[in-house]
């Protein structure tokens, strides 16, 4: 089952480059979560694409 994420990238307007980089050093930052977001749905798609292709075993 996938992981719920409630932020995206409309939570970033407003914060200047110098606010951005910052919270790219910050573990617990906006920007980590959606980075950690981008890296689940890839997993995501490929686990799903995986059992997709597999023959379910009768």
């Amino acid at each position: 089952m996938s992981r719920s994420y409630h932020v995206n990238f409309t939570n970033l307007k407003g914060y200047s480059k110098k606010e951005l980089d910052e919270m790219a050093t910050d573990p617990n930052s906006i920007l980590q979560q959606l980075a950690d977001k981008s890296v689940n749905k890839k997993t995501e798609k490929k686990q799903r694409k995986i059992m997709k292709q597999t023959p379910p075993k009768n």
